[in-house]
């Protein structure tokens, strides 16, 4: 691959040097204005040598710019040649797997595959219809509040904090009132926290 290209590269050499004259090394234009018309002259400078190269633009400085431009072409080709043939010396060696490596790599083949499969999720609502989860409506002697109590006890022996944590006045010793037929939660926080099917749960106080 690398001689193919370096081959390449100095045809293209050999074409720009059949393309016409090449400037010399270290040749550099110098562009001064006239003091009096304003036009601007090119000349050729070669160490402490100066060579007239007439006005910007006409025909002999665009030949002298010619040359330049030829010399540098050359040498941007001959600098990449030069780092082709650096790559090509140097020897390329590749390491041999490591024992360890490759009875991973085998065993890892013959490996069979096992997909776990997700647990199923148990819906919120078949939870909440199971026999446990009991809702008992309470509130206290003087309160005109309804709250939730999870569970269903004996009337009037509730001491069982309300699902949003009130509990019964310590002065009411037997805790909870009676709850009455056909009351619903008006207790806010203990509503947000019913299941959607939470009034089945109830007990019948019929």
């Amino acid at each position: 691959m690398l001689p193919a290209i370096i081959a390449q590269l100095e045809q293209l050499i050999a074409q720009v040097e059949a393309a016409g004259p090449v400037a010399e090394a270290g040749a550099r234009l110098d562009i001064s204005t006239h003091s009096q018309s304003g036009h601007e002259y090119a000349r050729l400078r070669h160490g402490s040598t100066l060579k007239s190269c007439g006005r910007v633009g006409s025909e002999k400085h665009l030949e002298v710019l010619a040359t330049l431009q030829r010399r540098d072409q050359i040498a941007q080709l001959s600098q990449a040649i030069e780092s082709l043939n650096l790559a090509q010396a140097i020897p390329v060696t590749v390491p041999p797997p490591s024992k360890e490596r490759a009875i991973s790599k085998e065993g890892s083949a013959n490996t069979p595959v096992t997909v776990k499969s997700k647990p199923k999720a148990v819906s919120r609502q078949k939870k909440a219809t199971g026999r446990k989860q009991l809702y008992t409506h309470v509130k206290t002697r003087q309160g005109s509040v309804t709250h939730a109590v999870l569970g269903k006890d004996k009337a009037g022996e509730w001491r069982t904090a309300a699902l949003c944590g009130a509990t019964p006045p310590k002065r009411d010793r037997h805790g909870w009132d009676f709850p009455t037929h056909g009351d619903g939660v008006t207790c806010p926080k203990c509503y947000r926290k019913l299941p959607a099917n939470g009034k089945r749960h109830f007990p019948d106080l019929g």
